[in-house]
């Protein structure tokens, strides 16, 4: 069976998207850095712009703001996951 093969990861994009994941969450980023990422407003700024996003980011909007991988990653699909129990 042939699997869909992704082209090679465009980290810049990564970064907008983590970005764009701020703005979506309403936060300015000093309130995103230190509320949601547990860093600082400096290192947050430094990170997007060096284009450098650890993975602990992305997993941490995924797993507790219920961003998609596959759109944070390769921006395809759906923004969120939909979940089944919507609470």
């Amino acid at each position: 069976m042939y699997k869909k093969q992704h082209a090679t990861l465009d980290i810049v994009a990564i970064t907008q998207r983590i970005d764009a994941a701020r703005r979506l969450l309403d936060y300015g980023k000093a309130a995103f850095a230190e509320q949601v990422l547990n860093t600082t407003r400096v290192t947050y700024w430094n990170t997007i712009k060096e284009n450098n996003p650890p993975l602990s980011w992305i997993i941490l909007l995924a797993d507790k703001y219920g961003f998609s991988i596959q759109w944070l990653f390769y921006g395809e699909g759906e923004t969120f996951n939909k979940r089944k129990n919507n609470v």
